[in-house]
């Protein structure tokens, strides 16, 4: 049913022409970042973090579309009634968007490694692929949390966009890891910080199991808070009547 309904609401079409066009554009933005502060080394450095931060248009932003629809549609008394963790049901929902997020991010890595020559590149992070798929995984659990407070506000927009912000800043994608220990440490709690610094030790032909296991980490991590926030939530809605998806 989530695949379906997936399927219905981002039709490939449009799905090319907006929301794939924006992130290889982003791709391609911060790929010429890099190079404008570091040269060659910088671009090639910023375009690796660039193909892991195309996945958070889907897995951090528009995850949150899971959960809204059900406050949006008012289906979710129906849904808490229905005998099942309404957060589980949100889980399965958002694997094909988890999906479309590793999609989108490899479309972006072809597109701009073609622009810019770094094809090479895209190519010798192809082995890790496991770690890309690791950090839609993470980003699809922070995503699920983040906007969990904010259903029912004005401030959902908010609450994803500062986000992926931070995910932007703290994940190493751009901003070269060891150069500060609180940008390190906060990183390392945060999605694709760990998938991004295995993808580069497996380009050098380093052991990248150790984060790929740390990434996994961080998304059990986040799907544990986002089930407690949401499990917190609908026994709010049931004994008080007040709630995100009830107000």
């Amino acid at each position: 049913m989530g695949w379906l309904l997936f399927r219905r609401e981002n039709p490939w079409r449009p799905v090319v022409l907006t929301s794939q066009f924006r992130i290889v554009a982003e791709c391609l933005l911060f790929t010429l970042l890099g190079v404008v502060a570091g040269g060659r080394a910088g671009g090639d450095y910023s375009f690796v973090g660039a193909v892991f931060l195309a996945s958070t248009y889907y897995t951090v932003s528009m995850i949150s579309d899971v959960p809204m629809r059900d406050r949006m549609e008012g289906t979710y008394p129906q849904l808490s009634r229905a005998g099942r963790a309404p957060y589980l049901t949100f889980v399965v929902r958002s694997l094909p968007v988890v999906g479309a997020g590793a999609v989108a991010a490899v479309v972006a890595g072809v597109v701009v490694g073609a622009v810019t020559g770094r094809l090479d590149i895209l190519v010798a992070m192809a082995p890790g692929i496991p770690l890309l798929v690791a950090a839609c995984v993470s980003g699809g659990a922070v995503g699920l949390f983040v906007i969990a407070p904010a259903i029912g506000t004005r401030y959902d927009a908010l609450t994803y966009n500062t986000m992926t912000a931070l995910i932007v800043v703290f994940s190493g994608a751009l901003i070269p890891t060891g150069r500060h220990g609180v940008l390190d440490a906060l990183g390392g709690v945060l999605p694709l910080h760990h998938a991004i610094a295995g993808s580069r030790a497996a380009m050098d032909g380093q052991p990248w199991g150790a984060s790929l296991l740390a990434e996994l980490a961080v998304a059990a991590g986040w799907a544990l808070v986002a089930a407690f926030t949401y499990h917190a939530m609908d026994r709010r809605g049931r004994t008080t009547g007040r709630g995100a998806f009830s107000s």
